[in-house]
């Protein structure tokens, strides 16, 4: 990419971390880290978009953002990621990518998270979901 985006993503988090540490507002910076998300993710930075989001204890904000040519990489990214991150983020970034599969008809990706996750009344919609008697 042509500026240091995920310099500049660390740099919000860092100050995310202070402000929430002095319980100072944090408005600012979440509203800025979603204006940074589209650009991020229209530039291949959608590992740098969720750990941007991840500072910022706002995950589930991906979402809207997040298209038919996108949502592969993130979602991949985000459970690759699940592993490494204490509760309740692993769960978070389940219930996202899970979300996100669901958003874009990948129903039995949607369920194997579902099952992952423990979650009878999530499985039982990921199995119901799709309308081709083939899936």
């Amino acid at each position: 990419m042509g500026c240091d985006c995920s310099h500049l993503a660390a740099e919000i988090g860092e100050e995310y971390n202070v402000r929430q540490e002095q319980s100072e507002s944090t408005d600012d910076l979440l509203s800025l880290g979603l204006r940074l998300v589209p650009f991020l993710l229209s530039h291949n930075g959608e590992a740098d978009a969720v750990d941007l989001l991840l500072e910022l204890e706002a995950i589930r904000e991906i979402i809207p953002f997040v298209d038919s040519n996108t949502f592969p990489r993130v979602c991949l990214y985000m459970v690759s990621c699940v592993s490494l991150l204490p509760p309740p983020d692993d769960v978070e970034f389940l219930k996202t990518a899970r979300e996100l599969y669901r958003k874009h008809q990948r129903y039995t990706e949607a369920l194997t998270l579902s099952i992952r996750l423990q979650d009878q009344e999530a499985i039982k919609e990921d199995f119901e979901a799709p309308t081709n008697p083939l899936v």
